[in-house]
């Protein structure tokens, strides 16, 4: 695979769950993978494919206060205030 999933931190808090008991307990997850029971086979979320990308580029911007707006023209989102 070419790409990879990559989100920003506060992204990544909004889209994750918190665990809420085992040894991970008050880490993050997230999964981006799904499975197929049937046939026993994991695949690629859908969901999720709005953050896949070929690099980092999507932090090099002159504006670092981009909207979520903005995020769906220019592939890069932030908060306004935010800053990578």
């Amino acid at each position: 695979m070419d790409k990879t999933w990559i989100l920003t931190s506060e992204e990544f808090i909004e889209k994750s769950v918190q665990n809420k008991n085992g040894k991970n307990k008050g880490k993050r997850s997230i999964w981006f993978n799904g499975k197929d029971t049937k046939n026993q086979t994991e695949h690629p979320k859908p969901l999720w494919n709005s953050y896949l990308h070929d690099n980092f580029d999507i932090f090099k911007s002159d504006d670092r206060t981009l909207t979520r707006e903005k995020r769906h023209t220019t592939g890069v989102w932030q908060k306004s205030g935010f800053r990578a």
